[in-house]
């Protein structure tokens, strides 16, 4: 009886680090380690408007993001955010919660220097954020499809690295 129970309390403990293992593999990946280049502390301007943001790993997976938009406006937006690779899937996962009470997901690709990103939208079908990066940080344009309609730009700017 003694024999048994040790032998299911092993595989309780085996099954257990299961999905940290898958953790660990994942996060060796060469698609997980470029999530490194958002590490760090960021200035961006996009159109009459300007921000900040702070990344860091969180949990050795993933990038937390914390981010804070003025607008012409004037009134500031803070932003939590979190990027990730999704190997099962082949991309790159962004999910974004606003002060203001809205929230939006996308799905990237990277290739090269250039990472892509496709939002859905409630106010269009679709948004793609486009970022091209360079030693010191990103040059970027946000351009919307209405109804399945072309690409049109609707703002540019520029990220870059503070630390």
């Amino acid at each position: 009886m003694k024999r048994a129970l040790l032998a299911l309390f092993v595989a309780l403990l085996s099954l257990s680090a299961l999905p940290t293992q898958a953790l660990a593999q994942e996060a060796s990946s060469a698609e997980h380690q470029r999530l490194s280049s958002w590490v760090g502390e960021w200035t961006y301007v996009l159109g009459d408007g300007s921000g900040t943001f702070a990344g860091e790993w969180l949990a050795d997976s993933f990038v937390h993001l914390v981010e804070m938009y003025t607008n012409p406006s004037g009134s500031t937006v803070n932003i939590l955010g979190v990027v990730g690779y999704d190997a099962e899937e082949g991309v790159y996962t962004w999910h974004r919660y606003w002060s203001n009470g809205y929230s939006d997901a996308a799905k990237g690709w990277v290739h090269d220097n250039t990472w892509t990103f496709l939002f859905d939208e409630p106010v269009a079908d679709k948004s793609r954020m486009t970022l091209i990066q360079d030693s010191e940080g990103w040059d970027f344009k946000w351009e919307s499809s209405v109804e399945g309609g072309p690409w049109e730009e609707s703002s540019a700017g520029r990220t870059t690295r503070v630390r």
